[in-house]
């Protein structure tokens, strides 16, 4: 096919009538309720709709609306966000539903530059909650839009780069459709989504095809700019599990750091493989009273974006701890801890072998 340099309003045209052809029915698409599509666009942030589903349906489930997300326990939203990975986007949902209900009366801002201002709230929700429930024309540029741009405009820029993002706004708010720049947006994503995938995309049933620099030239699979990775960090979790009756003592994870809110054993890490003699010289004495070692698991393997986790899990008995009164609060029962947020290693640990 003989390449047509792009018209603003035949590729805006093409897309969206792609897009009432072949969308796929989702139960956020089409929504005007600001809360639905801020939980729908965080959830799907960095993650595939497949997995996200699920955890959109259980989260308006348990929190229908902003108010019962507001007066809700971190610990609750946390539990519910469990195994969905990249937990600070929980917590700042968190945050930024108190902040609405506390000064804004429950309602949403209305424009772009005001959702800015919310925690956890950047340019893609930002746009994608002013276009959908607001119908204001602002372009929402995720993963899958800038894939496509990239190979339209054939841009050999790092998409990361703020420069480089700055232009692919700018080239957006000419091509968003002003009368439909919420369908508009939806209907890039897809378009991402279906057909403009990163490996082997289906050009051949790319309604704007025609107009695509990339497609022209051949070397579509070129773009986006990948940066080279860069090398994982591999960390040595050493799991001491302390059980004393029927209790197991559980620590809250704090600090700048993976699982941040979420519960765990005693951890002792190391940067490399270390006996369980040395595991155990690292325990606090008041953590170990006449202890004896139950169970030493296998390793586990747990691989994150920029890390790997290599972890062992040591079961000891230790009855006195359940006697020392500031312990309390970190001694749990067997059906307590089902509802404690967990990563999904723990989880995994506590399926194979339940405590």
């Amino acid at each position: 096919m003989k390449y047509k340099p792009l018209s603003v309003n035949y590729f805006a045209r093409r897309v969206l009538q792609w897009y009432y052809r072949a969308k796929r029915d989702l139960p956020w698409r089409n929504e005007r309720d600001a809360y639905t599509v801020w939980v729908a666009e965080i959830i799907l942030q960095q993650t595939r709709v497949e997995q996200g589903l699920p955890y959109f349906n259980r989260f308006i489930e348990t929190f229908p609306d902003v108010f019962s997300l507001a007066k809700a326990s971190e610990q609750s939203v946390l539990k519910i966000w469990e195994g969905l990975g990249y937990y600070s986007r929980a917590r700042n949902m968190h945050k930024c539903a108190q902040i609405i209900v506390n000064n804004n009366h429950g309602s949403f801002p209305k424009r772009f530059e005001d959702l800015l201002q919310l925690p956890g709230i950047g340019k893609y929700t930002a746009a994608a909650i002013a276009s959908f429930a607001y119908h204001e024309a602002v372009p929402a540029i995720d993963a899958n839009v800038i894939r496509v741009l990239t190979r339209i405009f054939r841009i050999h820029e790092d998409p990361h780069k703020p420069k480089t993002q700055k232009l692919l706004f700018e080239k957006s708010l000419k091509l968003i459709s002003k009368d439909n720049p919420d369908h508009y947006n939806q209907a890039m994503m897809e378009l991402g989504a279906l057909i403009c995938k990163p490996k082997n995309p289906s050009c051949a049933r790319c309604p704007v095809m025609d107009c695509c620099e990339a497609y022209a030239s051949g070397d579509q699979q070129k773009y986006p700019y990948k940066k080279a990775r860069g090398k994982i960090r591999k960390r040595y979790f050493n799991y001491v599990i302390l059980k004393s009756g029927d209790k197991t003592y559980f620590q809250l994870r704090n600090g700048d750091d993976i699982w941040k809110g979420l519960y765990e054993f005693f951890l002792i890490e190391s940067k490399a493989p270390i006996d369980i003699s040395d595991i155990l010289h690292k325990v606090p004495i008041e953590l170990l009273e006449e202890p004896r070692v139950l169970y030493e698991s296998k390793e586990y393997k747990h691989q994150l974006s920029h890390q790997e986790i290599r972890a062992r899990f040591i079961e000891i008995s230790s009855p006195g701890i359940q006697t020392k009164q500031w312990l309390k609060p970190f001694l749990f029962k067997k059906k307590m801890v089902k509802d404690l947020p967990k990563s999904v290693l723990l989880n995994k640990y506590l399926e194979e072998r339940p405590i």
